[in-house]
């Protein structure tokens, strides 16, 4: 853990992080599977000792935390790559019962994915594609169980007003998009046909 902090924060280098914090996550077909369990024990000279609950949980959470901080510092799409395989990671484990420290962790990962949802300029060629990444990554965030409220407010605010400028843009009959939006289209619509529902 402090190996890879250090490399992240003193030496800038993503890569030899990400690298460094795979002794402690690893992947295990489309999820993270946390090793961190065996460090749970602590080697006495008498018997093994077994760190409490609460310390467990702190202990996983700093570290999915700084994975977070990590697979942000790393090249565009596989920042998002990560992030997306650690945000659906959590949730799984969360369903499943696992222990976290309520919306916090979640949260942070989900602010880190928030970093690449940036608006784009309507003078720019790409902006179709582009408002519909941004779309997306926001309203993967939305989707996401066990994010804060204010993250999640933050973020449909946003999809709305990136859906506003797309539907205005699209209807004018620019970007090369065939078909017209209807007027009675709002953003929850587009984005739930386009990516799925929001959960409850």
């Amino acid at each position: 853990y402090s190996a890879a902090k250090g490399l992240l924060l003193i030496c800038n280098d993503a890569r030899e992080a990400h690298r460094e914090m795979q002794n402690l996550l690893v992947k295990s077909r489309d999820t993270i599977k946390f090793t961190i369990w065996f460090y749970r024990y602590i080697h006495s000279s008498f018997m093994p000792l077994v760190e409490s609950e609460r310390k467990y949980v702190y202990w996983k959470c700093k570290c999915v935390r700084l994975f977070a901080d990590i697979a942000a510092a790393l090249p565009h799409d596989e920042a998002i790559e990560q992030l997306f395989l650690l945000l659906g990671a959590m949730e799984k484990r969360i369903q499943d019962g696992e222990a976290f420290d309520g919306e916090r962790t979640l949260s942070h990962a989900a602010c880190c994915l928030l970093r690449f949802c940036r608006e784009p300029d309507e003078a720019d060629p790409n902006f179709v594609p582009k408002c519909e990444e941004a779309m997306r990554l926001l309203w993967r965030i939305c989707r996401t169980s066990h994010v804060d409220s204010h993250t999640r407010h933050r973020c449909r605010s946003s999809v709305s007003h990136i859906f506003a400028k797309y539907k205005r843009y699209v209807n004018d009959g620019k970007g090369g998009v065939p078909i017209a939006l209807s007027e009675d289209l709002d953003a929850v619509q587009f984005c739930s046909r386009k990516w799925g529902s929001m959960r409850a």
